[in-house]
C-alpha cells in the first residue's frame, strides 16, 4: 500500500503525518454487505502516538516546494490526494 506524508519535515523529521481517506461502502455485489478497506481501517482505528513500520520514498524531484517561500503556489486535488498539499502548507507556515 501507498499513502502520501502530509506533514512537512520542518514540523519534525522524525515524525510523519499521513492523510487517509477510510473505505467503508456498500460492496459492489449488492448483497447488502459492507466493503472495507483492510489498510485505511487499521489505521484508523490506531491511537495517537502508536507506532508502524514503513518505508518511505522520496518524491520525484519535481514535487517540492520552491526554495524561496515569496514564490506564491497554486495547489489543486481531490479526495485523499491532498495529503501532500498539507504538507506543502505547514512547510510553508514553518517558514515564516
Amino acid at each position: 500500500m501507498q499513502y502520501s506524508i502530509s506533514s512537512s519535515p520542518l514540523d519534525n523529521p522524525r515524525q510523519a503525518a499521513l492523510t487517509i481517506a477510510v473505505l467503508d461502502a456498500p460492496h459492489m455485489s449488492g448483497n447488502h454487505t459492507r466493503y472495507q478497506g483492510i489498510a485505511t481501517n487499521f489505521l484508523s482505528m490506531l491511537i495517537p502516538g502508536s507506532h508502524i513500520r514503513a518505508g518511505i520514498k522520496l518524491s520525484d524531484k519535481q514535487f517540492h516546494l520552491p526554495t524561496d517561500p515569496s514564490v506564491p503556489i497554486l495547489m489543486a486535488a481531490s479526495g485523499s490526494g491532498i495529503a501532500p498539499f498539507r504538507g506543502f502548507v505547514q512547510e510553508r507556515a514553518l517558514q515564516k
